[in-house]
């Protein structure tokens, strides 16, 4: 069993599961394993995203991971540019920079 979008991304389940008794005991067991599987698929996400090229984990993640991780980052980034000795505006436009190059890398 597996979660897929309308866009044809497919992310399989952690575990199986089984349609018995029931009806809102069921789904509430689908929700349940849906939330664990993409926690942990997030985790992991986190743990590649400095491990590899950014163009190919973005291509290799479902789009809500990629989406969830990839801001995550940014927003650190983003504080990490405010809260710098330097001047945060010279920070922020070298960030933007890297933004649209990571982008167009894509």
């Amino acid at each position: 069993m597996a979660m897929a979008s309308i866009e044809g991304e497919r992310v399989a389940f952690g575990r199986t599961l089984k349609a018995r008794g029931l009806v809102e005991s069921w789904l509430s067991s689908v929700e349940s394993n849906m939330r664990l599987t993409l926690k942990g698929l997030a985790k992991k996400a986190l743990k590649e995203y400095t491990a590899s090229g950014r163009p190919g984990w973005v291509l290799a993640q479902p789009a809500q991971l990629a989406i969830l991780v990839s801001n995550i980052y940014w927003c650190q980034e983003v504080e990490s540019c405010l809260t710098a000795d330097s001047d945060a505006n010279t920070q922020l436009q070298q960030l933007h920079a890297r933004c649209v190059m990571q982008l167009e890398e894509l």
